[in-house]
């Protein structure tokens, strides 16, 4: 592909993300409008939580769970690289050989 095509293409490809960023920002409220959630979950931390404040109440109750499975995720994650990634009891690495590539040939 030459250099004309990649930008024509490149140029196509950021009109149609300009025109969805644009399209998106159309049905966003205006600056300082509250929404329907934050009345919400002030009631939920103070009514039903028993918090005194509504951001802590937010913050360690209703995103508890959330937390909790982002942490289990990331256990499970670690675990999985570390049983792969282990070395097992019949493996042992051999010694390169002096004047011998230890990797693939190299193309001109």
């Amino acid at each position: 592909m030459t250099r004309h095509g990649r930008l024509a293409l490149f140029a196509m490809g950021a009109a149609g993300l300009a025109a969805l960023l644009v399209w998106s920002f159309q049905g966003l409220p205006a600056m300082g409008d509250a929404s329907a959630y934050g009345d919400l979950l002030t009631y939920l931390s103070v009514a039903e939580r028993r918090a005194q404040n509504a951001v802590s109440g937010v913050n360690f109750d209703i995103r508890a769970t959330n937390t909790l499975f982002e942490e289990l995720i990331l256990v499970a994650a670690t675990t999985g690289v570390t049983v792969l990634l282990r070395r097992l009891a019949d493996e042992y690495e051999q010694p390169v050989e002096h004047g011998r590539a230890s990797g693939p040939p190299r193309l001109p």
